[in-house]
C-alpha cells in the first residue's frame, strides 16, 4: 500500500478544497466526507503521484521526533478502502523525488511538525446523495420520467 502510486477515483468522487478543510463526496456510496488540514495536505500530494511511502520519508526526515506511522498508515488505507483513491501503479524509488518541494509549498506557512491526518465520514445524506433522477428518465431524455412517455398533442 505505501509503495502504490494513486489518483483520485474521477469515476466517483468528487472533492472541494475549503482551504484548511477537504469535503469529498462518493457519488457510489452516497457517503461524504471531511479531511483536516494534514488530511488534506496528503490528499493533495496523493494526487501530485507521490506516494505514500515518499511522504512517509519525507515526514520523518523533516520530523524525526513524529511518531505518525500507524496513524498515517490507517489514514491511506481509509482513502482506499472508501474509493476515493485508486491504485496507478508502484512508486519506482529511481524517479526524482519532489515531495519535499511540494510538502514544503503546501505547509509554507506552518512552522510545526504535520499534526494527525483525520479523515471523518459521513453516511446521513447517503439516500440524498445516491437519488438520481437523471437515470430514471425514458428515451426523450431528462425531465421525463422513465414511468409513461408524454402524448403526442
Amino acid at each position: 500500500m505505501l509503495s502504490k502510486i494513486y489518483k483520485q477515483n474521477n469515476t466517483d468522487v468528487v472533492f472541494e478544497n475549503f482551504g484548511d478543510e477537504i469535503v469529498l463526496i462518493n457519488l457510489k456510496s452516497g457517503s461524504y466526507y471531511s479531511m483536516n488540514g494534514p488530511g488534506s495536505t496528503i490528499w493533495e500530494l496523493l494526487l501530485k503521484n507521490i506516494s505514500p511511502i515518499q511522504i512517509l520519508e519525507f515526514i520523518r526526515q523533516k520530523y524525526p521526533e513524529n511518531e505518525y506511522e500507524d496513524t498515517f498508515k490507517k489514514f491511506i488505507t481509509v482513502l482506499e478502502a472508501e474509493g476515493l483513491i485508486v491504485p496507478t501503479g508502484e512508486y519506482d524509488q529511481t524517479g526524482p523525488g519532489t515531495v519535499g518541494d511540494e510538502f514544503n509549498h503546501l505547509l509554507h506557512q506552518k512552522e510545526k511538525a504535520p499534526g494527525i491526518p483525520l479523515i471523518k465520514i459521513y453516511t446521513d445524506q447517503r439516500e440524498l446523495l445516491l437519488l438520481d433522477p437523471i437515470h430514471e428518465v425514458s428515451e426523450l431524455g431528462w425531465p421525463n420520467s422513465g414511468g409513461k412517455e408524454p402524448e403526442d398533442e
